[in-house]
């Protein structure tokens, strides 16, 4: 739509604001190809409120203004679907879906073509559309009973308030998500506003701030104190939706406060991606080395590997008389992949006989890994490994069984009786581990004897605490 300056009256302007805001937060929120600044958006935004504001009678739902002027409710009320929506069938093995392409051939012919893409694990939804316009949003419930929660829906950009064409009546099914970019923002904008809190509470003259405005408002700050040279930045904050925000920030601080300071002190960024950009912001002429106190663990005055015994098993270190069996277990490729590790990767030269017990026995000189043989009447069925100890005084727990003895609960009883020694014996501070999503024996055997903690799009995150 060609923008205009020039219109018959106001509701010429109306009109036009309206249909222009519409096109341009389409590309914006859905296709991610914005052709106007964000504040030139905004503005018109602004000019679309006042005409409304004069005229109210002239409001309509439809209105962009409608959309971000809808109330968030934390109390909804039932809504029953005219259509049930079933829910999507599981598989989990290629015999599975083998079973799903015949059956689709049966019913569609051998011709049938397969759109594939990652599954969106949000909050399924159902719009329903009358003449056009967005009328009613329903989260599935069970099916058949879900709860209205239109005036939320009216929040998400990304949900078109109006359809191209007038349809009587539309109902679409789909998943409300949030990217994580969007999570992101969201933090970066509260944290921003915390930062502003603290700048406002502190003693005058302590800290040394500045921020960067964008037509008169807040986009990035940065808090620092100048101690004996050395400018320490305790809070950098900047909204991502501001392109450049960030290095325009950090240099003209560094300029303006750093003169005087030899060194800039940026905190750890703990190798993540977006907080090294940050830190290369300041144009470094190198970057130290960050030493830091870790707090000292009893597993690093271990000696030899101790004996844990549970009800039916015994937990004892590795042997040379285990090194057939342990081969067999670290070279099953399917048991590899739910350990999320493959030792080809570490393999220099050939794959002697002796390998994965020298590893193992590297890892414990090193301090880097207590590696329990799990043993049924003497014999090795599988491992547990205590391994990636960090600086607050935890560490992650692993384990496998040999196939032959899964589904007997022998890895959840060697588990806990791991974990159990790590944080009574050697005092851990927590003991933690995680699952692929799609393991779901492993899934079982940690929720058994540990406490959810979160999920990514990959992982379960489990944590035992003292």
């Amino acid at each position: 739509m060609e923008f205009r300056t020039e219109f018959a009256d106001y509701k010429d302007e109306l009109a036009f604001l309206r249909a222009y805001l519409t096109e341009q937060g389409y590309l914006y929120y859905v296709l991610d190809a914005p052709v106007i600044p964000d504040y030139e958006y905004d503005r018109l935004n602004r000019r679309l409120e006042e005409l409304e504001a004069e005229h109210p009678e002239e409001i309509t739902p439809d209105s962009p203004t409608q959309r971000v002027g809808g109330k968030i409710l934390d109390a909804f009320q039932p809504y029953t679907h005219e259509v049930p929506l079933e829910s999507l069938q599981d598989v989990f093995n290629e015999g599975e879906v083998a079973a799903f392409c015949e059956k689709m051939e049966e019913a569609l012919g051998p011709m049938a073509e397969y759109s594939v893409e990652p599954k969106v694990d949000g909050l399924s939804v159902a719009l329903e559309y009358r003449d056009g316009v967005f009328v009613r949003g329903a989260t599935r419930g069970d099916g058949r009973v879900g709860e209205d929660v239109t005036e939320n829906l009216r929040t998400v950009r990304s949900i078109p308030m109006t359809l191209p064409e007038k349809l009587p009546r539309l109902i679409v099914r789909g998943e409300v998500y949030m990217a994580r970019s969007v999570f992101e923002s969201i933090n970066a904008k509260r944290e921003l506003a915390y930062a502003k809190a603290l700048a406002r509470l502190l003693p005058e003259g302590w800290l040394l701030g500045g921020g960067l405005l964008v037509d008169d408002r807040l986009v990035a700050m940065s808090l620092a104190e100048n101690c004996g040279g050395t400018l320490i930045i305790h809070v950098e904050k900047a909204l991502y939706s501001h392109q450049g925000a960030y290095p325009t920030l950090v240099q003209a601080f560094a300029a303006h406060f750093g003169g005087d300071c030899v060194y800039i002190n940026r905190a750890d960024d703990a190798g993540e991606r977006g907080l090294r950009t940050s830190k290369l912001q300041y144009l470094p002429v190198r970057l130290a080395g960050k030493l830091r106190f870790e707090v000292q663990c009893e597993a690093d005055r271990l000696r030899e590997i101790p004996t844990v015994t549970t009800p039916r098993l015994t937990l004892t270190p590795l042997e040379e008389r285990d090194e057939a069996a342990y081969n067999a277990l670290c070279l099953d490729d399917a048991r590899n992949r739910w350990w999320g590790y493959d030792y080809r990767q570490d393999l220099k030269g050939e794959l002697t006989e002796d390998y994965f017990l020298s590893v193992a026995r590297r890892d414990f000189a090193a301090r880097r890994a207590v590696n329990f043989a799990v043993r049924l009447d003497r014999q090795l069925i599988g491992e547990v490994v205590l391994y990636r100890f960090d600086c607050r005084g935890g560490a992650e727990l692993g384990c496998r069984i040999d196939k032959a003895y899964a589904g007997n609960g022998y890895g959840t009883e060697a588990f806990a009786a791991v974990a159990e020694w790590g944080l009574y014996k050697i005092h851990l501070s927590r003991v933690v581990a995680k699952c692929y999503k799609e393991n779901q024996a492993s899934y079982k055997m940690l929720s058994a004897c540990m406490r959810k903690k979160g999920e990514d799009d990959t992982f379960f995150y489990f944590e035992k605490l003292v």
